[in-house]
């Protein structure tokens, strides 16, 4: 079942009801979470009620600017951990295991802008988050799929970055 809640009017209770409503309560793992692309840590936050709830996480964001705020906001929680990085699907295993982060977790907040499937595959292929939450574009009708090709940017000047080239399909029911 997919439900969606709009970014236009975000409404942390309702968040926290869907999410509660879907995860069973009970094991320490049912009650932590990755937060990749984090932002502010508290701004269209999907993370921060259950943060402040009590719940364990990981938190994670490659703007420097936003990282030092939400670094600040989060100084009094000590069941979180903050990663400053640049999230990719080679280097997604390796982080969720550099910071303990638990096989069976309860829930994945996911907006990385652009190649957000590539790293949830990665992520899938080793971790079984109970609940995922991934930005979508709603610009892009449901009838449509979005592919997206990555490779490393060749460019000299860029630090390494990654290209990707997107195209859109009408679905036409089929599985794909």
């Amino acid at each position: 079942m997919f439900r969606t809640l709009s970014d236009l009017n975000p409404d942390e209770s309702e968040l926290l009801s869907v999410i509660e409503q879907h995860l069973p309560n009970g094991s320490s793992e049912n009650s932590y979470y990755v937060d990749i692309g984090a932002s502010d840590g508290t701004s269209w936050s999907n993370t921060y009620a259950l943060l402040s709830k009590g719940w364990s996480g990981l938190a994670v964001e490659c703007d420097t600017e936003k990282f030092a705020i939400l670094a600040a906001r989060y100084l009094d929680f000590d069941h979180v951990q903050l990663a400053k990085c640049k999230v990719t699907p080679d280097n997604i295993v390796s982080l969720l295991m550099a910071n303990s982060v638990p096989r069976d977790f309860a829930f994945l907040s996911l907006d990385i802008d652009g190649y957000d499937y590539f790293v949830l595959e990665q992520l899938l292929s080793s971790y079984r988050p109970r609940l995922i939450c991934a930005e979508i574009n709603e610009k892009i009708p449901p009838s449509h799929q979005v592919h997206s090709e990555i490779r490393p940017c060749t460019c000299v000047e860029c630090e390494p970055l990654l290209w990707a080239k997107s195209c859109s399909t009408e679905l036409s029911g089929r599985e794909t």
